[in-house]
């Protein structure tokens, strides 16, 4: 059986970069899909390994934004997993490199941070006992490397967050707020966020959905559809589809059989089937 917790990072500089730190251990299903979500994923493997598409995954990974599902494999267990979510634009405040270069991939995580470091700080989360010390751990490691976007830079996130916040917010409306030119806009937010503001906004109003589903709330997936920005229920079972390679309804079944939040102690909070690289 795995276990997890996740929680949000203890420096406050950090929570507009990183939506939350995760822990996954334990055994559990041999395979699973993965729904995009729009933001990067950090994967750090302290024992066990898996396969995404068959391929094997480095010991700690980047998978930068995704356009569409992926195939999760296990190969060996138990396994013992951090993973860190980064907020759109977030995983751009501590790489080296464009994020979209890192769209639609999977990469060892040292061509774009420094190899040295990231070796100490795997050896220092494998001896910490508890998940807080690995958030400090964790935190100590981003915040050295913590750079401030400039205010255009910004603008570009907020952008972003806007879009995630609300699906029905108009993308041309938001663009225009932003003080440079349409072709600009869409260089400086490919480069940041990882795909056009168009791409974006697709797998944003997805997101939306998907957050839905997992909430558990007492509403219709026709209710859900509506509430994310989807024209109608055949819109919504569409696009759906080809995001997550399932439709809405076979994800709201995988996402019951996951853990309720908090049912399994302290600090857990269960992200979803998708939300996390179980």
């Amino acid at each position: 059986m795995l276990a997890y917790q996740a929680g949000t990072p203890e420096s406050s500089r950090l929570r507009t970069s990183i939506a939350s730190y995760g822990a996954i251990s334990g055994s559990g299903p041999k395979t699973k899909r993965i729904a995009p979500r729009p933001g990067a994923v950090l994967v750090i493997s302290l024992a066990g390994s898996f396969r995404i598409e068959g391929r094997p995954v480095p010991q700690v990974a980047l998978f930068g934004l995704q356009r569409s599902s992926l195939r999760l494999e296990v190969h060996e267990t138990p396994t013992d997993r951090i993973q860190v979510l980064f907020h759109p634009g977030g995983l751009s405040r501590f790489a080296h490199r464009q994020a979209s270069a890192l769209a639609d991939r999977v990469v060892p995580v040292a061509e774009t941070l420094p190899k040295a470091e990231l070796e100490r700080l795997v050896e220092e989360l494998s001896s910490a006992n508890h998940f807080d010390e690995r958030v400090a751990l964790l935190d100590g490691f981003f915040e050295r490397h913590l750079v401030e976007p400039s205010a255009i830079e910004k603008r570009i996130d907020s952008l972003a967050r806007r879009l995630c916040e609300d699906p029905e917010a108009s993308l041309d409306v938001l663009v225009r707020e932003v003080p440079a030119g349409r072709r600009q806009i869409e260089r400086l937010f490919a480069g940041r966020i990882g795909v056009s503001p168009t791409t974006f906004a697709r797998l944003a109003r997805f997101d939306h959905a998907k957050r839905g589903i997992l909430a558990r709330e007492e509403r219709t997936l026709t209710e859900i559809g509506l509430a994310a920005g989807y024209y109608d229920q055949a819109h919504f079972g569409r696009e759906f589809r080809r995001l997550a390679a399932m439709t809405p309804s076979s994800f709201t079944a995988c996402a019951s059989a996951e853990p309720a939040a908090g049912e399994t102690g302290a600090r857990l909070r269960a992200t979803g089937p998708s939300e996390s690289l179980r």
